[in-house]
């Protein structure tokens, strides 16, 4: 399972260098081959989640530069600043993508045309957020790339993720290297084959090897008998929680939520027949 930690893009570089038996590489280069390793993978556990809140202005606000993956994007209401938002004041109203083919029609920079029609929608578009309405404060849940005080990127911990961003590195010099015949045609394919070989093997043990409070809430959130449709309003805080059901009997009702096997052992008699049909 992922550890939680991380590890410095320079400590990845060493390891390069190290086992490459490279004395010199350009660190540019490095640092930029191991934050498009990240990227590409697009895996949200391993990225970092973070919270901003951006002012409306004209109908639109600038997107977060380090911004790789959009969550989920809310408007504040009941604040008066963009200060009073960041300490938790105001209430969430979740938004919704807008499904609206002329949304963008309402934001021309001459002359913006806002409706306001009870549904809060936005949409992206060159580094921009459009929401449908003029003005106003709204708060973005994103993923971006893990990065140390000096702005390198960090990579997870687990052996799996190192050598992955290893190879990343590896195959930017190998690439190099084998362009300027420097090193053989099998020595670069051999580079190039481990790199796609521990780029999936990153990317799939993030999937399969999960920690058991996670898959604790995953089987909560699909055993269940009653759809919840809206946990969107929420933000899917409640997913993790268990279903509890209160069971009927043709005497009226239990007052106690709890599983079956609990209602049995108190000698409780369930009515499994009022909604069945008979036996052919």
């Amino acid at each position: 399972m992922l550890s939680g930690n991380f590890v410095s893009a320079t400590t990845i570089l060493d390891k390069v260098m190290r086992k490459f038996r490279i004395t010199e590489i350009d660190t540019e280069t490095a640092m930029e081959a191991i934050a498009d390793f990240l990227d590409h993978t697009k895996v949200p556990i391993v990225l970092e989640k973070k919270i901003k809140h951006l002012v409306v202005t004209d109908g639109r606000a600038m997107l977060p530069s380090d911004m790789t993956m959009l969550w989920q994007t809310a408007l504040v209401t009941g604040v008066d600043s963009i200060e009073e938002a960041e300490c938790g004041k105001g209430a969430l109203c979740p938004m919704r993508w807008s499904t609206d083919t002329f949304h963008l029609r309402h934001h021309c920079e001459d002359s913006p045309d806002f409706e306001q029609d009870g549904t809060i929608t936005y949409t992206l578009n060159k580094g921009f957020i459009y929401p449908n309405f003029n003005s106003g404060i709204i708060a973005l849940s994103y993923f971006a790339l893990p990065t140390d005080d000096e702005g390198y990127p960090l990579v997870p911990a687990d052996e799996q993720w190192q050598k992955g961003a290893v190879f990343a590195v590896a195959y930017e010099w190998a690439f190099g290297a084998w362009h300027a015949d420097e090193i053989s045609d099998k020595k670069f394919q051999i580079i190039e084959r481990d790199r796609d070989w521990y780029f999936a093997q990153a990317v799939n043990y993030s999937k399969v090897s999960m920690f058991l409070d996670r898959l604790e809430s995953m089987k909560n959130d699909a055993l269940r008998t009653i759809p919840r449709p809206d946990q969107h309003k929420e933000f899917y805080k409640n997913m993790q929680l268990p279903e509890s059901r209160i069971f009927r009997r043709q005497s009226g009702f239990i007052n106690e939520t709890s599983d079956v096997t609990k209602t049995v052992s108190k000698n409780v008699t369930i009515n499994t027949t009022t909604n069945s049909h008979p036996a052919p």
